[in-house]
Parts: C-alpha cells; sequence; structure tokens
C-alpha cells in the first residue's frame, strides 16, 4: 500500500449503495483506474459535480495493487463542466470523446498525451461554438495518438493522391478514391465523402484549433466523416460506442 497522487477526468460513474458512487477516471500517471467516492452523495460539503462525467480532478489516495477498486481519498476540483449541462449539443459530444477514451484504454496503462488531449479538447468544448468540429478534431488526434490512423490523403487500391470525393474502408479505415470506388459495382456511393474533409484532418494537424475556418466547412460532412470513424473504432477495438446512436441519429434511421 502506498500513497499516489495523480489528475484525472470521469470517464463515467453509477450510484453505490445509499450514498457512494463508483466512478471509472482516466489519470495520465496510472492510466485507466476505478475509484470510489465514499458518502459522496449524502455529503453536505463535498460536491457531487466532482463525479459527473468530464470532471477533472486532483486526487491523493492509498492505493492497493491488488484491489480493483480504490477509494477516493482527497480530491480537488480541476475542471467542471457546468458550463454545457444545459446544452444538449456540446453533452453529446462531450460523452462521445469520453466514451471514445474509455473504449480504447486499458486499466492501468499510463497515457499522459492523451489525458492532456481530453483536458484540453473538454476546456475548448466550454467556449466554442462549433463543439462537432472539435470532437473530430479530438478523435484524429486520439487515433494519431494511438498509432491506428493510417495515410488518408492517398487511395489504398491505386495508391494516387485523393483529389475528389472518396469513401472510408470501414475495416481499416484505409481511403478509397472515386474512380476505385466507381470501378466496384457493389459500393455504395451515397456514402461518399466529400474532398472538403480532407482540408479539416490537414488543418486539425496543422493549426490550433482556433485558428481553423470552421465556417468554410459543412457540419454534415464532418458529421458523416466522424460517423464512418466511430464504426471503425468499433470494428478495430471489438466494441460499441454507445454514445453514437444520439450523436449521430440522422445516420442511423
Amino acid at each position: 500500500m502506498e500513497i499516489q497522487k495523480c489528475k484525472g477526468i470521469i470517464l463515467q460513474s453509477r450510484a453505490s449503495g445509499e450514498a457512494d458512487t463508483i466512478a471509472t477516471i482516466f489519470t495520465g500517471e496510472y492510466g485507466k483506474r476505478t475509484f470510489i467516492f465514499k458518502g459522496l452523495r449524502k455529503s453536505q460539503r463535498r460536491s457531487r459535480s466532482a463525479v459527473e462525467p468530464g470532471t477533472a480532478l486532483q486526487l491523493v489516495y492509498y492505493h492497493h495493487e491488488n484491489k480493483p477498486v480504490t477509494v477516493a481519498g482527497e480530491f480537488t476540483l480541476l475542471q467542471d463542466i457546468l458550463q454545457v449541462r444545459d446544452n444538449l449539443g456540446k453533452i453529446l459530444n462531450v460523452y462521445f470523446m469520453l466514451e471514445m477514451v474509455d473504449k480504447t484504454s486499458a486499466s492501468g496503462d499510463p497515457a499522459q498525451d492523451i489525458y492532456n488531449l481530453l483536458y484540453s479538447a473538454l476546456t475548448t468544448m466550454k467556449t466554442t461554438t462549433y463543439p462537432l468540429h472539435i470532437t473530430l478534431c479530438f478523435t484524429l488526434h486520439l487515433l494519431h495518438t494511438l498509432g491506428i490512423l493510417p495515410d488518408i490523403y492517398r487511395c489504398s487500391f491505386c495508391g494516387t493522391v485523393i483529389t475528389s470525393s472518396f469513401r472510408i474502408h470501414i475495416d481499416d479505415f484505409n481511403t478509397i478514391c472515386h474512380s476505385c470506388d466507381r470501378a466496384n459495382p457493389a459500393s455504395n456511393r451515397s456514402n461518399s465523402i466529400p474532398l472538403e474533409v480532407l482540408g479539416f484532418v490537414n488543418d486539425s494537424f496543422c493549426k490550433k484549433f482556433s485558428d481553423i475556418s470552421h465556417e468554410k466547412y459543412n457540419e454534415s460532412d464532418l458529421l458523416h466523416f466522424l460517423f464512418s470513424i466511430s464504426l471503425f473504432v468499433e470494428h478495430y477495438f471489438h466494441t460499441k460506442i454507445k454514445s453514437k446512436s444520439l450523436l449521430f441519429s440522422d445516420y442511423e434511421k
């Protein structure tokens, strides 16, 4: 048993018993861990917002190597998402980002860069007027950090640079150019993605989010692209992104 200190972001939480709360927290120092907050739901001096998904905390606790759940000791709020609570669009985007991290990370696997990425995205979400854009930008950087974002600027079949609309192969997230796609009679051309989306991808990696000219990108096109990414993540990690049913309701009808 040892005293540990870390910063973490609540990915999900649930009630336990009459007053306790169990939360899955993503920490940069120790990866994903499960904590129990004793008596929090009946406490008069400790804020319940501490265990709301998206909240960032600094924690001090006793860690037992062989125990799957750690009792949270002292904690300090670093950031909450109370500002977006009444904005349904932003809340859905927040939950999607949190679940993406939850479903693509393993317990006890340190990832400070992913923690920093998520913290920054949640901070930006509170003030941006482009919530979908920050979610897509975050997701692209997450896949890049995980090492599973392929070269989407070239067709995976013929190797040429993408110069027009394209499709994403869900199994491996490789791109298919318009010419190769047209040569396949079984393809579904209604799922094609406009070339302009690649401009947003390039901006996401080359510019600060605040420096991107977001107004020139069609939100429906970006949503379509993000939907394709979510399908790839589900296939790659053999999981189900539950929050996508709300965020992408127009694509799942």
